[in-house]
């Protein structure tokens, strides 16, 4: 194209006979290599805004499909069957939120970039407004999904720990239960007087124990009344070992009864025992036939015989 100009340039130059001619055919291929420049120049413009528009929109898409997994497990209702679960999922709801953080300064960025679309006039550019406003809403529909995830999952948290303590004071009960429901109840005083010594000690733990018990239960109760989501499951815990404490507790007032009796008895016995031995002590000066030989033997006899009767009448106000 440059040489047909140069020629037909050097012709005018020399004066062609043609010259007139030749200056309108340069004149009108100029007009139609500027044409074609321009056309090349808008060509070129609408490619870029077209690369840049589908580099944009795969920018959205991106995000778009990351909100739809987002989405996804939000809904989802799994808050952990135990301690460990429910500290995993919290690792990474953490793990989620940060990347929210990250998707928003992302998603800040898609903003300013469609808006400069409209201010340079991009063919495009009121789609890409759409696109742009429809992901920003779905974005901000997520974050009360995720506070709210957040909130059951250290409500969870809280129900897992309340079950923990539970369990563990329903082991203290079942570690003391044996003691406190024994039917042994002694062979002799020494043996009663030793049990019934012991149950005092573990009615006394019980006493001390009773506050931790009502820690549990209160932390149980307050939980129900705020409402939490496991409130059903909370409270049937909760009057279950209410039930084994209470159970526990009267078990143990019955077994103190029942020690005092088969304390009362085998004093008895052993009361019993020793009035017998004192009998059998004392029969023989009671049941003897010597009246003595004489006055001094008879007077010793008497003596004796009379302490009998005073340790007698001694031993009958015991």
């Amino acid at each position: 194209m440059d040489a047909v100009i140069l020629t037909g340039q050097k012709l005018i130059d020399e004066e062609h006979g043609q010259t007139q001619n030749i200056n309108q055919h340069l004149t009108e291929l100029e007009d139609i290599l500027n044409k074609l420049v321009e056309a090349a120049n808008e060509k070129s413009d609408r490619l870029k805004e077209a690369t840049d528009g589908q580099t944009y929109m795969r920018g959205l898409e991106e995000i778009d499909m990351w909100v739809n997994d987002v989405e996804n497990t939000l809904t989802n209702d799994d808050y952990g069957k135990d301690m460990t679960s429910v500290q995993n999922l919290q690792k990474k709801q953490q793990l989620l939120e940060n990347e929210f953080s990250l998707k928003k300064d992302r998603i800040d960025q898609l903003s300013k970039d469609a808006e400069h679309f409209q201010q340079i006039g991009h063919f495009d550019s009121n789609n890409i407004l759409k696109k742009q406003i429809q992901l920003v809403t779905r974005f901000q529909s997520l974050l009360d999904p995720l506070q709210q995830k957040k909130e059951k999952l250290t409500a969870s948290a809280e129900f897992q720990r309340l079950l923990h303590n539970i369990e563990d004071e329903e082991a203290w009960i079942r570690e003391k239960e044996p003691s406190i429901m024994s039917t042994n109840r002694g062979r002799d005083l020494i043996g009663v007087q030793n049990l019934l010594r012991k149950h005092q000690g573990l009615m006394g733990e019980l006493q001390s124990h009773e506050s931790q018990i009502r820690t549990v239960c209160n932390e149980g109760e307050d939980m129900i009344n705020q409402g939490h989501f496991a409130s059903a499951e909370i409270k049937k815990h909760i009057v279950n070992l209410q039930s084994k404490w209470q159970n526990l507790k009267e078990v143990s007032v019955q077994r103190k009864h029942d020690l005092e009796d088969s304390l009362q008895a085998q004093q008895y016995f052993s009361d019993g025992k020793e009035v017998e031995s004192w009998i059998h002590e004392k029969e023989p000066v009671a049941q003897s036939t010597d009246y003595g030989r004489d006055e001094d033997s008879c007077n010793a006899l008497y003596k004796k015989h009379q302490q009998l009767f005073n340790d007698i009448n001694a031993f009958n106000r015991i």
